[in-house]
């Protein structure tokens, strides 16, 4: 018997004589594909950048009611537990302390330390006026100096100020 040799397969170059196309997708970007991609990458950009310029006075309002809530927090244990609670204002290290006055002589010692916070970075306590130590008294949860303490914060020229008006112990941010 004599075997024949059949062709199994064709290439398009033997059949026509020149090259074949690729079938499928085309490779490379069209230009008005290329300037939509560029398009979508400017804005997400842009709304990125107006997202962290806002992240300073976010920090700073954060921190604001950070100290607001603390004395409240001051306020309540001052009533609950019978004692004075001391709030002690650094401005050199940006930082604030509350005491538990156990032993009732007005004066923040070593042991009554309950609370150590500083603030965020880039956050500066300006002022806390008219005194930097002030105490939430039992029985009423006042404060003891005498007319409004204001605490001042301040980032990159916004400003947020902590009100205490000492005659209620009522705080407010503004």
């Amino acid at each position: 018997m004599k075997q024949c040799n059949y062709i199994t397969s064709f290439t398009p170059f033997e059949t026509t004589g020149r090259p074949a196309k690729k079938i499928g997708f085309p490779t490379g970007f069209t230009l008005i594909e290329l300037m939509v991609v560029i398009a979508i990458i400017a804005t997400l950009s842009a709304l990125s950048m107006v997202s962290f310029s806002s992240l300073t006075g976010n920090r700073l309002t954060l921190d604001a009611r950070s100290i607001a809530a603390d004395l409240c927090w001051m306020r309540q244990m001052a009533v609950a537990k019978h004692r004075n609670q001391i709030v002690v204002f650094d401005t050199s290290s940006e930082s604030y302390a509350i005491y538990d006055d156990l032993n009732a002589n007005s004066a923040p010692d070593a042991n009554e330390e309950i609370k150590r916070r500083t603030l965020s970075a880039g956050i500066d306590l300006v002022s806390v006026l008219p005194l930097t130590q002030f105490s939430f008294l039992f029985p009423q949860g006042n404060a003891s100096s005498a007319g409004t303490t204001t605490i001042t914060l301040n980032a990159q020229g916004k400003t947020r100020t902590v009100q205490v008006f000492n005659n209620t112990g009522y705080v407010r941010v503004q």
